[in-house]
């Protein structure tokens, strides 16, 4: 039984989202660690729910575990988008 895991997963894409809409509002220092961190928990829910998919028997555990990994895909798009406005140099 993975249930500890897929728990795991799910909370950090929650956090993951936070994250990720939380880094447009805040400072220049502060926005670069909560990208940081949203990139980290965007590889880890793709990365948790492919791996662990197929190692759990309860189809809502396999529901849970494939949102994540889409959450985790759309948590990584968002900050290839956001990054051309973080990290690119504005032009004058």
């Amino acid at each position: 039984m993975r249930r500890p895991i897929v728990i795991a997963t799910h909370v950090v894409s929650l956090v993951g989202i936070v994250l990720l809409m939380s880094h447009f509002w805040s400072s220049d220092l502060v926005s670069i660690v909560q990208w940081a961190l949203a990139a980290a928990s965007g590889v880890f829910c793709v990365y948790s729910g492919i791996i662990y998919r197929p190692q759990v028997e309860s189809a809502t555990h396999k529901a849970l575990l494939l949102a994540d990994a889409v959450i985790g895909g759309i948590i990584l798009l968002g900050l290839i988008l956001s990054a051309i406005f973080l990290f690119a140099p504005p032009i004058i």
